[in-house]
């Protein structure tokens, strides 16, 4: 393990990038192996100059020694023979001394009803407690130092992809691909140190070039229980203790989904017993599986039969209807919590090439939604109608918001989001632009505590005063040791701590006033 302290002050760059459209992929034969997978991962304190001895095994503490194996492509994985039954993944070695996590702050709620199961983690799921991309966080630096927040750790060797990692219990989990082989890994929170892996399937290299490099999708964890979806369509719901399968379903083979040209990337979302996914398709475009043994129990069909594209679904109450709203490859859509009837659809934010990303904003009976490709957002208003039908009728539309994949936040009556490279406040009911700034160029975003976390996919990190009159910049860094690849995972602000990933490598920050 080599232990280094991270560079800052690096020159800021500013760009933008396009996403080319590549040949429909076919599916290729899915693999499950309950194995541990991925090369082995280090982990870099920044205020250690030696390797401390390997820490306990999650096995309650005994510490088996390791021994090298390889994955199916050839890859060596440190694991335990003595914790290698079927139905199991090892626990890597662990390469650094635990420290004391901080106790995690209470959790409030956001504008859009919450999860009924939902975990009380500090960041248990895609974009936070709520899905709102809005951290319960106080206490946080409103102002960075020159060359930013101190880093506490680094962990590399995670394995590529695009999506961000949950934090709950003391854990942090995410996935990657590793190799030949697709993965769901957790770490430990106070250091970064791998606790297990697991590989669910192999990975699907016959999809978009940029989704090439791995999941985009973020875990959502409800109590003991984890719940992720592969680029190839496979679900899995897994024990956080050990990683442990619990059961398995597959998006195309089970419900006639389609692989999107750049895989599936969705996030579960989990409501009470129901865990929500997206196959697309004229059968089931949604569906509701039991979160406990995986059975179906309703299937959603959307009547033009859209396939799904890359966002991932929200809660919304419209009218008094608990609804999963969703944007598809051809439109945004609600569909009814209790059965999954079809409830209503706003065809204007999606683009003509069905690459939707960035998951709808809700509150009360509104619904804003965009994209990008010279498409933009818009606002539509839902009232109930006969039958429990409901109508989406526009309030207005605005190419001032085209938001590729980096997400929106909603705070105070004002949208915050990039409109491509500039990061742009807008007016939620009317649509009226506030501010526009090139900031860090474009990019994704979360906000904790008045402020916007601001991160560039070509590495600056900006933090942003939460202003509707003006943009205020609190404070910037670049990230060290870029993947030299666009870095689309969002901020995650959990515990006093900024955790930004970068494929292979994730990097935890202190953003707390003091020692973390």
């Amino acid at each position: 393990m080599t232990l280094t302290i991270s560079r800052k002050e690096k020159k800021v760059r500013r760009s933008t990038i396009q996403i080319h459209i590549g040949a429909l992929l076919s599916v290729p034969a899915l693999l499950l192996a309950i194995s541990a997978c991925g090369p082995q991962q280090s982990v870099s304190r920044a205020d250690e100059t030696a390797s401390p001895p390997a820490a306990p095994a999650a096995d309650g503490g005994r510490h088996v020694p390791a021994s090298a194996t390889e994955t199916s492509s050839g890859a060596k994985v440190l694991s335990s023979p003595a914790s290698q039954p079927s139905g199991k993944p090892s626990s890597p070695r662990a390469e650094v001394t635990p420290t004391p996590t901080r106790n995690e702050p209470a959790r409030t709620g956001g504008p859009p009803p919450k999860p009924e199961a939902q975990a009380p983690g500090p960041w248990p799921q895609f974009r936070g407690p709520d899905r709102t991309g809005i951290s319960p966080e106080t206490g946080l630096l409103k102002q960075w130092p020159a060359g930013g927040p101190s880093l506490l750790w680094k962990a590399t060797g995670i394995g590529t992809g695009n999506g961000a990692p949950s934090v709950v219990g003391g854990r942090i989990f995410g996935m990657s691909y590793r190799g030949q082989d697709e993965c769901v890994w957790a770490l430990d929170e106070p250091n970064g140190k791998p606790v297990w892996n697991l590989r669910i399937a192999a990975a699907n290299f016959n999809i978009g070039p940029q989704a090439q490099d791995g999941p985009g999708c973020t875990p959502t964890i409800v109590g003991d229980r984890l719940y992720a979806l592969g680029v190839s369509g496979d679900l899995v719901c897994l024990q956080t203790s050990d990683g442990k399968l619990l059961w398995k379903k597959s998006l195309v083979q089970d419900f006639g989904g389609t692989v999107p040209q750049w895989g599936y990337q969705e996030s579960p979302l989990v409501d009470g017993n129901k865990v929500i996914v997206t196959p697309g398709g004229s059968d089931a475009t949604l569906v509701a599986l039991d979160r406990m043994t995986g059975a179906v129990i309703w299937k959603g069909k959307v009547p033009q039969g859209d396939g799904a594209a890359y966002a991932s679904a929200v809660i919304g109450n419209a009218g008094g209807q608990r609804q999963y709203v969703q944007l598809l490859a051809h439109g945004v859509v609600g569909v009814a919590a209790t059965d999954g009837h079809f409830l209503w659809r706003y065809d204007a934010p999606a683009n003509n090439f069905g690459i939707n990303c960035s998951a709808p904003i809700v509150q009360d009976d509104q619904v804003f939604a965009a994209s990008s490709y010279n498409t933009g957002g818009g606002l539509a208003k839902l009232s109930a109608g006969q039958g429990g039908a409901m109508t989406a009728t526009q309030v207005y539309f605005t190419r001032n918001m085209r938001n590729h994949h980096g997400g929106m936040v909603l705070l105070n009556g004002y949208l915050y989001g990039f409109d491509e490279s500039n990061l742009t406040c807008l007016d939620f009911k009317t649509g009226a632009v506030k501010w526009s700034d090139r900031s860090v160029g474009k990019g994704s975003i979360t906000c904790a505590d008045g402020c916007i976390y601001a991160r560039s996919e070509r590495g600056p990190v900006a933090l942003v005063e939460v202003n509707p009159e003006r943009y205020v910049e609190k404070g910037r860094f670049d990230q060290p040791d870029r993947s030299g690849k666009t870095a689309w995972p969002y901020p995650v602000i959990a515990n006093g701590r900024l955790y930004l990933r970068d494929h292979d490598t994730l990097l935890c920050y202190n953003v707390r006033p003091g020692s973390p």
